[in-house]
Formats: structure tokens, C-alpha cells, sequence
């Protein structure tokens, strides 16, 4: 099995192939990590086709992590803060990134497992409507 990555900086149509042939497109732990979150997603959509799923998890403020950074500035807890993050995200954050492409059902299914509104993290689960 080959590795691929994707540089923004230079069109891959080999990625672009793969992305475009298969149902689910998903990456964890990553979003966090990029200076320009909204670009890596805007790339992602504009090489899936119609129907597919984009299932991706970043970390989330508010959370009880946030909420422990915040109180106990000195110690980091969970890696939530930079350098090892970049990004911190909000369901409106969230709900920017995707700007209405993709139809989000993050709201049917982060109450599943957060019953609280206090998760470290946000699961997005989205699909590509026809264009």
C-alpha cells in the first residue's frame, strides 16, 4: 500500500482520484494542526463527488480540556493548546468551515456521546449534496 499526502501547494491529481472515487473521505487529528483549516476542506470537498461522506474530528472549546487550560494556565492538558495545536474549534466554527457545502449531521450525532456539551472533541460527520 502506497502512502499519499496532500500539499496544497501543488495540485496531485492521484490524490485528487482518490479523494473523487471513494464514498467516505475522513481524517482525525488533523485540522488542529493546519494554519488554514478551511483551505485543507475546501480541497477535500472539491474532489469528492456527489453523496460522499466527510467524517472528521478536531478539539473542541467549550470542553472540559478548554475549561482546564483556562483554570491551570501553567499545565497543559490534553495537548489542546499551541504549539501542538493551532486551532481550537466551536460548532460555529465548525459550521463556518463547512459554509453550507456539505450537510452536516454533527447535530443528530454529537448529543450520541456528549450528552453534555462538555466533549474534549467535535465529531462531523457531512455529506456532499448534489451540485
Amino acid at each position: 500500500m502506497e502512502n499519499y499526502y496532500i500539499d496544497l501547494k501543488c495540485e496531485n491529481s492521484q490524490i485528487n482520484r482518490i479523494i473523487n472515487r471513494n464514498d467516505v473521505v475522513s481524517f482525525f487529528n488533523v485540522l488542529e494542526h493546519m494554519e488554514d483549516p478551511k483551505r485543507f476542506i475546501d480541497y477535500i470537498y472539491n474532489n469528492m463527488h456527489d453523496n460522499a461522506v466527510m467524517v472528521f474530528e478536531v478539539p473542541r472549546h467549550p470542553s472540559i480540556a478548554s475549561f482546564a487550560n483556562m483554570t491551570y494556565c501553567n499545565i497543559i492538558y490534553r495537548h489542546i493548546t499551541s504549539p501542538g495545536h493551532l486551532q481550537v474549534f466551536s460548532e460555529k466554527s465548525i459550521a463556518m468551515l463547512l459554509q453550507d457545502k456539505l450537510n452536516d449531521l454533527s447535530n443528530t450525532i454529537q448529543p450520541i456521546f456528549d450528552e453534555e456539551g462538555l466533549a474534549d472533541q467535535i465529531l462531523v460527520v457531512a455529506i456532499k449534496t448534489c451540485t
